[in-house]
């Protein structure tokens, strides 16, 4: 199915202007057909959250990563919706060890602008585990000190 009246050329700069609600999710499928991934800039969360539920139905074999912007000001007294911040940082995770193909990144504009930690902090700062797997208490230790934890013979709890 051919979406567009003449065929796009992805060797030129594209402009796609006032596309109706709907047939943006369908657009950015087509695109990210000529491409390994895609990175979609969108207004706001609310078209966010439109798009890859959309995205979800029109190719179920997509990985889409939604980057969401904050829910507070930098420098508020109100920390972030843990929710986000966990979206945020599984995001950028997948991101920096991006294995995936036909991946589409959906973010916001105010989320493009604010920065964010260096790739290798991600890379270097996760650790994968799978239910039933055996870890050694060394490696683990060394993760954690690793990652700035501190570690102590005692622990001393004040209630």
């Amino acid at each position: 199915m051919n979406i567009f009246s003449n065929p796009i050329n992805f060797k030129i700069k594209n402009q796609i202007l006032d596309v109706y609600d709907g047939l943006d999710a369908l657009i950015v499928n087509h695109i990210n057909k000529h491409f390994n991934n895609c990175f979609c800039i969108l207004r706001d969360d609310i078209r966010l959250d439109r798009i890859s539920k959309s995205l979800k139905i029109i190719n179920p074999e997509l990985n889409i990563l939604e980057f969401p912007s904050w829910d507070c000001l930098p420098f508020e007294m109100v920390s972030p919706n843990s929710k986000i911040v966990g979206q945020r940082v599984t995001t950028l995770t997948e991101m920096s060890q991006l294995k995936y193909s036909n991946s589409i990144i959906l973010t916001t504009a105010s989320s493009v602008l604010q920065k964010v930690p260096p790739e290798n902090f991600f890379k270097n700062s996760s650790l994968s585990l799978v239910i039933n797997q055996k870890i050694s208490q060394n490696l683990l230790i060394h993760f954690f000190i690793q990652n700035g934890y501190l570690n102590s013979s005692t622990v001393r709890e004040n209630s």
